[in-house]
């Protein structure tokens, strides 16, 4: 089963990648961008990745998506995905500056292809929170 989902992730063209910074600093924020290639689908699709508490996205590129956050959850939502093979989405994502430790951030992109639900994971990036000097 695992042979063909990577076969159908690798024929399909569709990836996602995330690129944000290995570590933050607890009470700022960082940059998180997603590039998604999304071949020659212009359907309904959806791009969710949970966030942990203490964490806050901002909106900055939403490539004309419903950009949405609840229940700890980021979601971009298209009704028709943009007319690009490729586009970039991006999130500001603010640190409680009380936080410190480490992340994982994932996610998922679920697209619609011949009426049939497709979805690709994103490989996890780890994000780690120093503490905040200010803070004791």
């Amino acid at each position: 089963m695992l042979v063909l989902f990577i076969l159908n992730t690798l024929f399909s063209g569709v990836s996602v990648n995330v690129d944000a910074p290995g570590q933050v600093e607890a009470g700022t924020e960082i940059l998180v961008e997603i590039t998604l290639n999304k071949s020659d689908f212009d359907s309904f699709a959806r791009f969710q990745q949970e966030i942990p508490g203490g964490l806050t996205p901002i909106p900055v590129k939403t490539a004309n998506s419903d950009f949405s956050f609840k229940d700890q959850k980021v979601k971009f939502i298209w009704l028709k995905l943009p007319s690009e093979d490729q586009f970039t989405i991006s999130y500001k994502l603010k640190v409680d500056q009380r936080l410190k430790g480490t992340f994982n951030l994932g996610g998922t992109f679920s697209y619609i292809a011949n009426n049939e639900r497709k979805s690709v994971d994103v490989d996890s990036k780890f994000i780690a929170i120093n503490p905040s000097p200010d803070i004791d």
